[in-house]
């Protein structure tokens, strides 16, 4: 509804990110990670670095994982669909792929 789109439009305001709509299912927006995810990225994996154990710690298929793709396609959607889901889910694997 309105107030949906209105905040969305908020969101994207104080974000200073164009990208974030509602358009189809925001596969299109997150086709990259923004400069905020990557920084999140970077430090929860370097928590698995210091610290495996916890909780917030960043590896392959580690809760932390999961979480960050929920919250990033939460970021694009309030109730984000299990494509998107699943395709931050990978692109989080790819990040880490790519760091190893």
């Amino acid at each position: 509804g309105p107030r949906k789109k209105r905040r969305a439009a908020v969101n994207a305001d104080l974000s200073g990110d164009s990208r974030v709509t509602e358009e189809g299912s925001g596969l299109a927006n997150a086709a990259h990670f923004s400069d905020a995810q990557k920084a999140v990225l970077e430090s929860q994996r370097a928590l698995w670095e210091r610290e495996p154990t916890h909780e917030d710690a960043l590896d392959l298929s580690s809760r932390a994982h999961e979480a960050l793709a929920r919250r990033f396609a939460s970021e694009i959607s309030e109730e984000p669909p299990t494509d998107l889901l699943k395709h931050y889910y990978s692109m989080i694997a790819n990040w880490l792929k790519r760091r190893s």
